[in-house]
């Protein structure tokens, strides 16, 4: 599909831009947050960390996964943390006992990445 067939070509930059991105910093945010709750991370197939609290997904937005992957992991009793929603990710980080959790994570992804 082209996007320009439909947004701006200036509007399509950015969006892949945008994406691109996502894409980049998704494994590294993945790995500190299973570093900072002292998770495993498995690496078959979607990659899930497991704690004492149980198996989480965690992606960077909220349709990650198609409604047949959402059912699956449900029925795993996996659940899905969008690392890209705040709220999300502080609510994830207290159930494993850190208070400032998302401040954290947010400072460690600027480390790691260089900004």
């Amino acid at each position: 599909m082209d996007y320009t067939d439909f947004i701006s070509t200036q509007d399509a930059t950015a969006f892949k831009r945008v994406k691109r991105i996502q894409m980049l910093l998704a494994p590294v945010a993945r790995d500190i947050a299973c570093w900072m709750v002292k998770g495993r991370m498995s690496n078959s197939g979607k990659e899930f960390v497991t704690t004492g609290q149980g198996t989480f997904r965690l992606c960077m937005k909220h349709n990650s996964d198609n409604s047949t992957e959402r059912a699956a992991n449900r029925a795993r009793g996996v659940r899905t943390v969008v690392m890209g929603d705040d709220a999300e990710m502080a609510a994830f980080f207290q159930e494993h006992g850190l208070t400032n959790g998302v401040a954290t994570f947010h400072a460690l992804i600027a480390k790691q990445v260089g900004s």
